[in-house]
C-alpha cells in the first residue's frame, strides 16, 4: 500500500470512517486508500452517539485534528513540549470548527526514564495539581517499574481522594 505524503490526511479519513461505522447502519466510502461499500459494524457501540475519540500527540497537524474530531485530547508530558501552546492549537481549531466546549483535556505525569526511578508522592501530587489548575478532566499516570503496585496503591489512597469531586 502506498502512503500519502501527508499522513494526517490518512488519519483524518480513518477518523471519519470510524465515526460513520459507529453511527450509521451501512457505510459507503471511496478514497485514495480506504474503500468500503455497504460496510457494517455490529454490534454498534453502547455509548451514544459513539465512544469518545481520544487523540494524543504533540505535532501541529495532530493537535489540529484533535480540535476537529477529539472528545478527549492528551498532550504528552515530554521534555520541551509547550503544553499551553499545544492546548491553544487544539482549542483554536475546535473553535474554528464550532466545537468549542466539546473537548476535554487529559494530562499526564512524565514517564519514569530511569529503570531505577522511585515513586515520589509529592512530585505526582504536584503534577495532578498542575493538571487540575490547567482545567484537565483526565490524568494519566505512568508509575516506575521498581514498585508499580505499591505506587499505584499509594496514588489511589493518598492523591486521588484529594481531587475527587
Amino acid at each position: 500500500m502506498e502512503l500519502e505524503q501527508d499522513p494526517s490526511r490518512q488519519d483524518q479519513r480513518g477518523a471519519r470512517s470510524y465515526l460513520k461505522l459507529w453511527t450509521q447502519e451501512k457505510v459507503d466510502f471511496t478514497g485514495k486508500f480506504y474503500n468500503a461499500r455497504g460496510a457494517v459494524l455490529d454490534p454498534k457501540p453502547v455509548q451514544k452517539p459513539h465512544p469518545p475519540l481520544l487523540f494524543g500527540g504533540i505535532g501541529p497537524r495532530m493537535l489540529r485534528m484533535a480540535g476537529e474530531y477529539a472528545d478527549i485530547c492528551m498532550i504528552p508530558a515530554f521534555p520541551n513540549v509547550d503544553n499551553p501552546k499545544s492546548r491553544k492549537i487544539v482549542m483554536d481549531e475546535a473553535h474554528r470548527r464550532q466545537r468549542a466546549g466539546k473537548i476535554s483535556m487529559a494530562d499526564m505525569a512524565p514517564f519514569p526514564r530511569n529503570p531505577e526511578a522511585k515513586y515520589d508522592r509529592k512530585e505526582y501530587q504536584n503534577h495532578v495539581e498542575a493538571a487540575s489548575e490547567a482545567g484537565s478532566k483526565y490524568f494519566i499516570t505512568p508509575f516506575p517499574p521498581t514498585n508499580f503496585l505499591g505506587s499505584l496503591l499509594d496514588f489511589a489512597e493518598n492523591i486521588i481522594p484529594s481531587f475527587a469531586k
